[in-house]
């Protein structure tokens, strides 16, 4: 099954300038997340080829079965611990650092609020200290912060309006503060970092107990041969196949003139329309319960990519079905 992510990074590899790397210590925090896996198995690439000098990866839990393949490299250092009571005196500089780590799933961040607050503030802060003074930082922040901004097309200029009280507002206000963090680390100490606000990235590297809604839906079909949506699903969303995002924050950890990115997709879909598509490929029913959206749920995200657009041109992003079709048979192999 790691085939299926490795013809992605393939085409990375063939899509990115991957020479800035050469000769580079990477640190990855998160490196089982989605995210996290993608840029691992990108840069173990560019470590076959002799360009990376070293890679390290920070893990809460086990590696993947699929992944253990890795604890035979002794070119990767695999650190498995719960960051908040890790010595951080044990960790070297680093030339890159990718920081994925935390929860992104509703449930996860929604069960852990304190600690999704500490991840993305006081660790955050501890991970640019093992930063080298000329390497690059990468923070993945997220689309949330754009909750209850119902404007058509949402750019980076533009910010939420949630409420402290709101059920996600741990979540939300921890990418904010995090935001906050990155820019002061740029603007006080002039340290070359960015902040991506990643919305609704989906593909293979999922984990079985993901309980995003896209993610979900497939595992409910495939078990149960039907689904059900617990909503109208009017919900819109614009999601964004994983390599495509992937080669987006390479190109931004490179050479990307700003300090904050929107990622996302282009495609306007609603979360109907993703159930429909999921289930037509999967030739299962699909039944709708006529309710309002999830509580604290955002009912529409369309971001802007003309920032990065502007810079880096026009993007010809992997298609919902193609993208759908590879994810699903992603669930089926696990």
């Amino acid at each position: 099954m790691i085939n299926i992510i490795q013809e992605d990074i393939k085409n990375i590899l063939k899509s990115t300038d991957s020479g800035y790397f050469k000769g580079k210590k990477i640190l990855i925090f998160g490196g089982t997340g989605i995210v996290g896996q993608y840029f691992l198995l990108f840069f173990l690439c560019l470590q076959k080829k002799a360009s990376v000098s070293g890679l390290t990866i920070i893990i809460k839990n086990k590696l993947p079965k699929y992944l253990n393949f890795l604890k035979k490299n002794k070119k990767v250092k695999i650190i498995q611990c719960n960051i908040m009571n890790y010595n951080f005196s044990k960790i070297e500089k680093y030339d890159v650092i990718i920081f994925s780590g935390g929860y992104g799933q509703p449930s996860k961040f929604l069960e852990n609020p304190l600690e999704t607050i500490q991840i993305n503030t006081n660790i955050l802060i501890k991970f640019f200290s093992k930063l080298k003074s000329t390497g690059k930082f990468l923070y993945i922040s997220s689309s949330e912060i754009y909750n209850n901004n119902n404007k058509k097309k949402i750019t980076e200029n533009d910010i939420g309006c949630t409420n402290t009280n709101n059920t996600r507002a741990a979540y939300i206000e921890a990418k904010r503060c995090g935001e906050a963090i990155v820019n002061t680390f740029i603007q006080k100490y002039k340290i070359d970092a960015k902040s991506i606000r990643l919305c609704l990235a989906y593909g293979p590297g999922v984990k079985k107990n993901d309980g995003r809604v896209l993610n979900e839906f497939i595992m409910k079909s495939i078990k149960n041969k039907y689904l059900t949506v617990k909503d109208s699903g009017i919900a819109i969303r614009r999601y964004i196949y994983i390599s495509d995002a992937i080669k987006m924050m390479i190109n931004i950890l490179i050479c990307g003139k700003q300090s904050i990115y929107n990622v996302a997709g282009k495609e306007r879909t609603t979360i109907a329309q993703i159930a429909k598509k999921i289930g037509k490929i999967l030739e299962i029913k699909v039944k709708f319960q006529k309710k309002d959206s999830l509580a604290g749920a955002p009912k529409n995200i369309s971001l802007s990519l003309d920032r990065y657009e502007n810079e880096f041109g026009r993007q010809k992003l992997t298609s919902l079905n193609r993208g759908l079709n590879k994810t699903i048979k992603w669930y089926q192999a696990l």
